[in-house]
């Protein structure tokens, strides 16, 4: 008998590793609203997320733009944080990799037209003794053409 699905919030819970990455999670989120209630709008709404390892806080901000006012901006910021986080040495700012969407690669090449190459067609049609080939391969010459 197949055992019964057990609801995610109850296995967030009850699994220790599930759980610790809940609480780091929750933590992080906490941290950065924290330290948006810190920052000038619209740096803070740029401010993507935040850690706290050890002795340095990590941002992660949504452009190199926002990279740089934040850097700018990270000295008062540290002072800022210091009452809450009196072991907070240093900002550490980086820029979040945009999502790479590559585009799909195409079936068919690209149609490259010349007249050079439409009058090379157009000359092998004239010396093939066949009708349907020789009008098959005048109309390629015609597509081949440079409008």
């Amino acid at each position: 008998m197949r055992a019964k699905p057990r609801h995610i919030g109850r296995l967030m819970r009850e699994q220790k590793t599930l759980a610790h990455l809940t609480a780091q999670a929750q933590y992080q989120e906490r941290l950065l609203a924290r330290l948006r209630a810190e920052l000038p709008e619209p740096l803070a709404s740029h401010c993507i997320g935040a850690a706290l390892k050890g002795s340095t806080l990590s941002l992660l901000v949504d452009s190199p733009v926002w990279n740089a006012r934040l850097r700018f901006q990270s000295p008062q910021l540290l002072s800022q944080l210091r009452s809450d986080f009196p072991g907070l040495a240093n900002i550490q700012v980086t820029v979040a990799r945009p999502a790479v969407t590559r585009p799909k690669p195409s079936r068919h090449r690209p149609r490259m037209r010349s007249t050079q190459a439409a009058s090379i067609v157009e000359q092998a049609s004239s010396g093939i003794s066949d009708p349907a080939l020789s009008e098959a391969l005048q109309r390629l010459a015609k597509v081949l053409e440079v409008d």
